[in-house]
Formats: structure tokens, C-alpha cells, sequence
């Protein structure tokens, strides 16, 4: 069974991020922002940071208990 260093995890998680906040930053609601007004997607994009970051946290936590153990 492969599993991947916790390194090679956290890297992962961090590219996904990154892929997904670009792919956001494309969206046509720009214009919105830009007159400093938040619609609902800019709101959730908010949660969904804050998310990311407690579950990187848990996979980092977990993965260095699993290191621990070896």
C-alpha cells in the first residue's frame, strides 16, 4: 500500500488551494468586488478558507501522529 509523506500530502492540499482559489479569482463576479461589494460566493469563499485551514490541521495532526509511530 503507497502512502505519501506528509510532506507530499501537505503539498498536495496546499496546490489545490491555490488551483481552486485562481479558478475563483476568474469568475465574473470581479466587478462586484471591485465596488467593494460582497455577494453570497465571496461570503462562502470566506467559510471555505476558514475549513481548508481546520482540515489541513486535522491531516497535519493525524499525519504526524502517524509519523510518530513509526
Amino acid at each position: 500500500i503507497y502512502q505519501p509523506s506528509p510532506e507530499a500530502v501537505l503539498e498536495a492540499l496546499k496546490k489545490l488551494k491555490d488551483a481552486n482559489k485562481a479558478k475563483h479569482n476568474g469568475v465574473s463576479g470581479d466587478d462586484k468586488a471591485d465596488a467593494g461589494v460582497a455577494d453570497e460566493d465571496d461570503l462562502d469563499e470566506e467559510d471555505e478558507d476558514e475549513i481548508d485551514e481546520d482540515e489541513v490541521s486535522k491531516i497535519r495532526d493525524a499525519l504526524a501522529q502517524k509519523s510518530a509511530e513509526k
